[in-house]
Formats: C-alpha cells, structure tokens, sequence
C-alpha cells in the first residue's frame, strides 16, 4: 500500500507491504513521524491507503467488519465516568464473572474490581491496563497496539509485555521503548524511515 497525506501530499509507507500470520507477534519501530501510527490505522480501517489494499484473510473488509475482528489499544485511553471497572471493561456485552476475574487478575487491576471509576481517580497506566483488559475481554482476532506501555512503570511494563506475548491472537505494536532483548521477543521487527 501506499499512504498520502491528503492536506499536504507526502507520502508514507511508499509500496508497503505486510502480511500478518496468525498467532504472529510484530513490533513496529521507527522515528516521529515514520508512519507507525498511520499503519496501525490503515491495518484497522480508520484511514484507507492511497493505492493498494489492506486486506484479511485474502478479502478486503469494511471498516465495520474489521472491527470487528479486531481491537485497537490506543495511546490514550477512553474511561466512562460512573460506570464500574467491569462494565467500562464489557462495553455492553454480557458480563461472565469467570472470565472478567482472570482478565483483571492477568492485567493487575483487581485491587478496581467492582469500584466505580472516574478519569480523575485512575492513573495513566490504570487506564492503560483497562484498555488492554476491554480488548481482551472482547476476544478480538487481533490486536493492534500503539504505544500501550508507554504511561506504565518497569514491572508493570514486563508485566503487560509478557501477556500480551502469551495471548494466541496476532499482535501488531507500535514501540518506541525497547532494548535489544525486547525485540528478540517479537516474530517480525519492522522499522520505518522517513
């Protein structure tokens, strides 16, 4: 694929191509302003490419179908005010407690468990985890992650790395904190330039 910017005419990810295998772990680095982010994007259907086509499992989905199959952990985090930990974490679905328990467990928010929660009281990392708690609750296909351990401390860092690494579903993550063991960890490292 490849990506222009409409408003200015410069492209990103000239003739880029990728393809994702199931159960695959891809890190994508590079500088500010390399296009990490807009290929996080263009891989969930937020932005359409220029030229070329993204697609899964060989068809080329609708933005609403690749929501699908997918979830998207942000940079910043969404928290709705006055709503416990449990349902900001199954936005609407139906709560099963067995598998909520574990998800919070696995992503070190128990200590939230049945509290209402309110932006102002929960710290960046908190609301970080919460995100990557509601993708995983939400079983998705994939996971594509941009910057998801940037607000956390080390151990809780190493904490979200080794699950997210452990999960079965495809996982593409956009870093900018990494050493070289960190990206031994990842099946495919991609690196973009300006």
């Amino acid at each position: 694929v490849t990506f222009t910017y409409p408003k200015t005419n410069r492209k990103i990810l000239e003739h880029f191509h990728l393809s994702i295998q199931n159960h695959e772990h891809i890190g994508i680095i590079g500088e500010s302003g390399s296009g990490k982010t807009t290929l996080l994007n263009l891989i969930y259907g937020e932005i359409e490419p220029s030229h070329g086509q993204i697609r899964y499992h060989g068809q080329e989905l609708t933005s609403d179908e690749l929501y699908q199959a997918g979830a998207y952990i942000l940079q910043s985090s969404h928290i709705f005010d006055g709503l416990s930990l449990e349902e900001n974490i199954a936005l609407g679905q139906e709560l099963d407690n067995v598998r909520m328990d574990e998800i919070l467990r696995q992503t070190g928010l128990k200590t939230l468990q049945n509290k209402n929660l309110s932006n102002q009281t929960l710290s960046g990392g908190e609301k970080q985890r919460l995100e990557i708690a509601r993708a995983l609750y939400h079983n998705p296909q994939f996971i594509l992650a941009d910057e998801v351990k940037a607000n956390l401390d080390f151990k809780n860092q190493e904490k979200i790395s080794q699950l997210l690494f452990s999960l079965p579903q495809a996982l593409v993550e956009v870093i900018h904190h990494y050493s070289e063991e960190d990206l031994k960890r990842y099946d495919k490292v991609i690196i973009l330039e300006k």
